[in-house]
């Protein structure tokens, strides 16, 4: 019977006391030799038997009663984990409660293995720990946190990551003496324990702690992981096996991971499979997983009933993401039993995302290398009275004393911003540029209409009142911030505003390119301008000679009504110049008196209809075209991820990973 299983069990202290006993009933006197000190016998084992403690303090002595039994007993638990090892696996008599147990497990931390030489080396790191050699065998039999066979033992992967955490709380002196240790034990293992361990440490090492002395080593280190990495499968030994192994040991250290992504990701794929640890960036796995032969394809992400699919695109309009796997995709799920991150081939047939229900869906995270995805479940907000989708895509709905204003989720993306310099009656102030929109926002659907405006303020000032779901005019832009206070203090938490020039734009051309949303000419059937000026050569048509009912006329491709004509839109910017570069959310200049109107009106000609067209005038101004849209956001801003409470929806958030010359990292809602 191994005493270091005695302190604490019960029902073994007694089985051992039954044999001594009956030993001693027949003349035998037991004698035995113990690796620990006193205070890890318990005092009943002296009874039948003679013990010695060989721990350097007590010499040949036999061992007396009133010595033994003397460990403190003050609980020590294993740390906290994600999943908790069941009540019956847990630890138990003094292995659950030797005082110095967490700190020589922490010192274990980053060893790959530790052999019997190795826990000798690191137990006599301080003096109360090396008068105690009883650790070691506390140590090897301490499951579930440790496994242990019969060469060597480790810290299981369920807690390894947790006593990493406390290895970093450690003194830097400390932290460096443990690394020499395991360096010194390990250099007859050969390259790959080194290196692991080497990359672990310094991962969960204080700054200070890697010093000059280390360095070279950890160059080493990161060199060999890249040769093998490199190599990959004609790597001489069981490549794929040691891949295996080494993520399914140490796949739960996000930290190590995360440090080494680049170096670790292709030795991930010699794995084989698709499970990707966390901490490895989605580029680095693309990088590893991509095949040369492998067919650049454009795929969509769909919502089919309770499941997400990708499937190839038939270059049907639409505003779903697109992607271009080139191989594959990095595919993250975020759902209540936590986050995780696969990677997906698509072939012909529809793929489904491996998720069981998207109910349960929270986060999706798309990643090709080249356009990054995120899109996060949204709950309505107090202020809207509807949250759900159409045809046109996301929408919410907002209520004021009755009366109601729709709001459009508006995708980040990228679009020219300006007229092309072979637009006809294009004006100059109109260059041409790159924009990216990287934050989604929301727009009502309608110019303001005369009876939202009277719901908040209480008057009208417009001069065409014979519908009150004509846009509200003769509004300046100076009146139109008043009407945004009243209306956030009428809806707390409503983030009103004006759209940006370039939102107002982008959401305009709704994808287009040409002229207008609609193509390249406009009739007064779609658009309420003056007819007889018609845009580059087109017919005359009707002249209203006042504004219409707004969603009296058709909608663009994003479900956004009179966006051209009826009335001029305030925007939030100061009007100047274009710049001639690429732009990244632009706000317009910082200083300047007039701001930007844009759309024209029902008083307008063709040319200044058009998707690109600007008009400015002070913020005092007011005149019976002048009106306005507004917007609420960043998207971020307005709502936050949850689950839904009752219609429900997936939005855009922004990204930090952008690419101009191949394609954009935008994303776009889902239901």
């Amino acid at each position: 019977m191994p005493y270091r299983e005695l302190p604490g069990d019960r029902a073994r202290v007694e089985a051992w006391q039954a044999f001594t006993r009956r030993l001693a009933e027949h003349g035998a006197l037991p004698v035995a030799w113990l690796p620990m000190s006193p205070a890890l016998v318990p005092a009943e084992a002296l009874r039948y038997t003679e013990l010695h403690c060989l721990d350097g303090a007590h010499g040949l002595r036999a061992l007396r009663a009133r010595n033994a039994g003397t460990a403190a007993a003050a609980p020590v638990s294993p740390p906290t984990v994600p999943a908790a090892a069941p009540a019956a696996d847990s630890p138990t008599g003094a292995v659950s409660r030797h005082a110095l147990l967490p700190a020589l497990l922490t010192r274990l931390a980053c060893c790959v293995r530790v052999e019997p030489g190795l826990l000798r080396a690191l137990r006599r790191l301080d003096a109360d720990a090396a008068a105690e050699p009883g650790l070691e065998a506390i140590v090897w039999s301490y499951a579930p946190v440790v496994a242990a066979g019969s060469r060597f033992c480790e810290i299981t992967p369920a807690y390894v990551a947790a006593y990493r955490d406390r290895f970093f709380a450690l003194a830097a002196a400390e932290q460096q003496e443990i690394l020499r240790r395991i360096l010194d034990a390990h250099a007859w293992r050969g390259r790959s324990t080194e290196s692991a361990e080497l990359l672990i440490w310094q991962a969960h090492a204080r700054q200070e702690a890697v010093s000059d002395e280390f360095v070279a080593r950890i160059d080493e280190a990161r060199d060999w992981f890249a040769r093998f990495g490199a190599g990959g499968r004609s790597v001489l030994g069981d490549a794929a096996g040691y891949a295996g192994d080494l993520f399914h040991r140490h796949g739960d250290d996000r930290a190590w991971i995360a440090a080494n992504s680049p170096l670790l990701a292709p030795i991930w794929a010699l794995a084989g499979v698709d499970d990707i640890p966390a901490g490895l960036q989605p580029a680095d796995v693309a990088a590893a997983r991509q095949r040369g032969d492998a067919v650049a394809s454009t795929w969509r992400l769909q919502q089919q009933n309770d499941r997400f699919v990708l499937l190839p695109d038939r270059g049907e309009a639409g505003r779903l993401p697109t992607l271009i796997p080139e191989g594959g995709v990095v595919c993250g799920l975020r759902t209540d039993a936590g986050w995780r991150q696969r990677w997906l081939e698509p072939c012909a047939a529809p793929l489904t995302l491996p998720l069981a229900h998207a109910a349960k869906l929270s986060e999706i995270a798309l990643d090709s290398g080249r356009r990054h995805y995120r899109l996060l479940r949204l709950q309505r907000p107090p202020w809207a009275k509807e949250l759900a989708r159409d045809g046109h895509g996301l929408y919410l709905d907002v209520d004021c004393n009755g009366v109601v204003q729709r709001f459009r989720w508006i995708d980040p993306g990228e679009f020219m911003m300006g007229s092309p310099p072979d637009e006809p009656e294009r004006r100059e102030n109109e260059v041409q540029h790159p924009v990216t929109l990287s934050r989604g926002f929301w727009l009502a659907d309608t110019a303001c209409t005369q009876a939202f405006w009277q719901a908040v303020t209480g008057n009208n000032p417009s001069r065409f009142q014979d519908d009150p779901g004509n846009p509200v005019e003769s509004v300046s832009w100076d009146e139109v911030q008043t009407f945004i206070g009243k209306l956030r203090r009428r809806l707390p938490g409503l983030p009103a505003r004006l759209p940006t020039e370039a939102e107002w734009e982008y959401a305009c051309r709704a994808g287009t390119t040409t002229p207008f949303s609609f193509g390249d000419q406009i009739t007064p059937d779609r658009v309420n301008y003056n007819g007889n000026y018609p845009y580059a050569g087109g017919k005359i048509g009707r002249y209203r000679g006042q504004t219409v009912p707004v969603a009296s006329l058709p909608a663009n491709a994003w479900g956004l009504y009179e966006m051209h004509g009826n009335v001029w839109e305030w925007c939030t910017d100061r009007f100047g110049a274009y710049p001639t570069g690429p732009q990244v959310d632009p706000q317009g200049p910082r200083t300047g008196d007039a701001r930007v109107l844009r759309g024209g009106s029902w008083s307008s000609r063709g040319r200044s209809v058009r998707s690109a067209c600007r008009c400015r005038s002070e913020p005092g101004g007011r005149l019976d075209d002048f009106g306005f849209r507004l917007a609420l956001g960043p998207g971020e801003q307005v709502l936050s991820p949850a689950e839904p409470v009752t219609r429900k929806g997936l939005a855009a958030e922004p990204t930090t990973r952008r690419s101009r010359t191949t394609e954009s990292s935008s994303t776009a809602p889902l239901a």
